[in-house]
Formats: structure tokens, sequence, C-alpha cells
């Protein structure tokens, strides 16, 4: 049912509202986040579900108030319906594991900057790191959850702050696939330049993620292609064989068809 609900709601991102209540209407049983903040997307007048099965709003009765169900469903809800003030009042709320916090602005920041509301989404994300040094309780953030933050900081131009998210994962391999997600941020706000190798220096080190670093080169070359550098197949056809070079030839026969369908 979470699943269901988040491509729900990317469906909802990109306005294609029909879709995402179809999505709703055959996961509605799910008492998911991602669910109920897909059914507040989409009924933005008329207050917390009834009748289906959905995350009950937040409480921040009990001594570990506000759950984390409550507050990734609500807090994205309203950042669905545009309300970034009441999300953030609920990513704020009480809770006993600072990671939902962290987990709960990362989706607020996502539909912020879906919705190209870069004055929403920038100060929020810049406030990270500082909750993060200062306010974290419990285990260190999900080395996945700041590969996430790090992705979101580039959509957002924020270059210093996707830099200081990478130096904090630990973990060589997340760290990789957080640098290739950001390798494809920037190659597509390039719709008319041609990719700099130089982005490739990011996965230098293919043996701590072979997979990522690949996926690159075919990034990178699939880039190349869809703008019409044939000069670009060179390159590919002296990359490293076995784990590498079959990428580049893969994006560069994707990038030859994107060119066509253009």
């Amino acid at each position: 049912a979470e699943m269901v609900g988040r491509v729900g709601i990317e469906l909802f991102l990109m306005d294609k509202k029909d879709l995402a209540k179809q999505v709703l209407d055959k996961g509605a049983t799910g008492v998911q986040p991602a669910m109920t903040a897909l059914w507040l997307g989409l009924n933005p007048d008329k207050g917390e579900p009834e009748n289906t099965p959905h995350v009950s709003p937040p409480s921040e009765k009990g001594k570990l108030g506000v759950t984390r169900e409550a507050r990734l469903a609500y807090a994205e809800g309203f950042a669905l319906q545009g309300k970034f003030a009441d999300a953030l009042k609920v990513a704020d709320l009480q809770g006993a594991n600072s990671n939902d916090r962290l987990e709960a602005l990362a989706l607020i920041a996502a539909a912020a900057l879906a919705m190209n509301k870069l004055d929403d989404a920038g100060p929020l994300l810049e406030s990270i790191p500082g909750i993060i040094k200062n306010e974290m309780k419990g285990p260190p953030p999900s080395a996945w959850l700041l590969a996430r933050i790090a992705e979101l900081a580039t959509i957002a131009k924020k270059t210093e702050l996707a830099a200081t998210m990478l130096e904090s994962i630990k973990d060589d391999e997340v760290r990789a696939w957080a640098k290739l997600d950001m390798i494809r941020v920037k190659l597509a706000a390039q719709t008319k330049q041609k990719a700099d190798d130089s982005l490739l220096d990011a996965l230098a080190e293919p043996k701590n993620a072979p997979l990522a670093a690949g996926l690159a080169r075919a990034e990178i070359a699939r880039h190349q292609a869809a703008l019409g550098d044939s000069a670009y197949q060179r390159s590919v056809e002296i990359m490293a064989k076995g784990m590498i070079r079959p990428f580049g030839y893969a994006g560069t026969a994707l990038g030859t068809q994107d060119r066509k369908m253009k």
C-alpha cells in the first residue's frame, strides 16, 4: 500500500490527478502514510479522511509524541495541498525519533520542488544540517535519507548543501548512488548543453559501486547522443571492457532514440 501510494503521489505531482485518484481508489484499504498523504492532496477541502482506513491525524498525546506514520502522512499531505506552513508544523511536532522529522522535511521539500516552490524548499533544506548537528537524538540519519536530501539540494541548486550531505554519508556504496542521482539532475538541467566528463570524477572509483559507476557513464553517453554528439562514440569505445563499456554503448543507443523522438 505504501508503494501504491507513492506511485499515486508521483502522478499527482505530474498533474495527472485523474490517474492519481484511480491509484487511490485501488489501494484505499492500505493504512500507510503515502496513501493518506495522497488522499489529502486530492481532497484539500474535505478535512480529515473519512470512511476508508487511513492514518489517524497527528496527536502529541502520550509519552512518545506523534507517531511516525502520522508525521509523514500529514506533513506530506499538507505539502501536496500547498500548505507548507501547516506541513512544517506537523514535521516539527514532538516525536521519539529525529530521523522521522528529517524524513518529513525531505517529503515536504520534494513536493515544494515538484511544484516549483523554490522559496519554500530552499530554506527548509538549508535548515537540515543544523538539525542534524544540534538536535538529532537517537540513531544517526539513514544513509539513504541523506542521499535523498543531497539529490533534493542539487535540484534546488544548493551546491554546498549537497556536498555537505554527501560528506555525511559514511557508506561508500550509498554515497556513490547519491552521486549518480546528482549527475542525473545536472544532466536534466542541461537540455542544450553537452555534458562535461568531469561529472564522472565523482565516481572515479567504480570498485566501491560498479553499477552506479556504469550507469553514470550510460547517462552521460545518452545525454551526448541525444544532443547529436557522434564524436562521443570514440570515448565510449575506449571505456574499460566488461562492466563499464556496455553501459556506454547502451547510453549511446538510448540517446540516439531520444534524439529521433524529439
